[in-house]
């Protein structure tokens, strides 16, 4: 993906943002925040949307929308703006999409952590972990993340 800063400006000419890169950028973006949004309860993200970008596409596609949501606006005149993924958004789909667990629905003893470290705190060890799993949907129906 083209990154859009000129080194002169930080911003380029309005017909410069317009295109196929700009419009696939922002389905990136839209596709990323999907599973946020399903997350909570507000719609479904598609996998086929991401399953085939690198890591890089997809921080690539966060610059290009942030820079074009950065562009000069003329007083008076209304403009539109795109919603972003957090930088830890993307790695989390990344993650997700590109490590997900293969093993049929199951319980705790089939997730996979996939990775993990130990820290020293208030006299304790605590491990953290990140964990990939998969479980039937209508098991999962009416459970709260509280």
């Amino acid at each position: 993906m083209t990154t859009l800063t000129p080194a002169t400006t930080g911003f380029l000419p309005t017909h410069l943002y317009e295109g196929p890169a700009l419009e696939r950028a922002k389905d990136i973006c839209h596709a990323i925040n999907a599973f946020a949004m399903e997350t909570m309860g507000l719609g479904k993200a598609d996998v086929a949307k991401v399953k085939d970008l690198s890591l890089r596409e997809m921080l690539d596609a966060l610059e290009m929308v942030k820079r074009w949501n950065d562009r000069p606006v003329t007083d008076g005149v209304s403009y539109s703006v795109c919603m972003v993924p957090a930088e830890r958004l993307i790695a989390a789909v990344y993650t997700l999409v590109h490590h997900c667990n293969r093993s049929p629905c199951g319980d705790e003893d089939d997730d996979d952590i996939l990775v993990r470290f130990t820290q020293h705190r208030w006299g304790d060890d605590y491990v953290h972990f990140l964990l990939i799993g998969n479980r039937d949907a209508k098991e999962m129906e009416g459970e709260s993340d509280d």
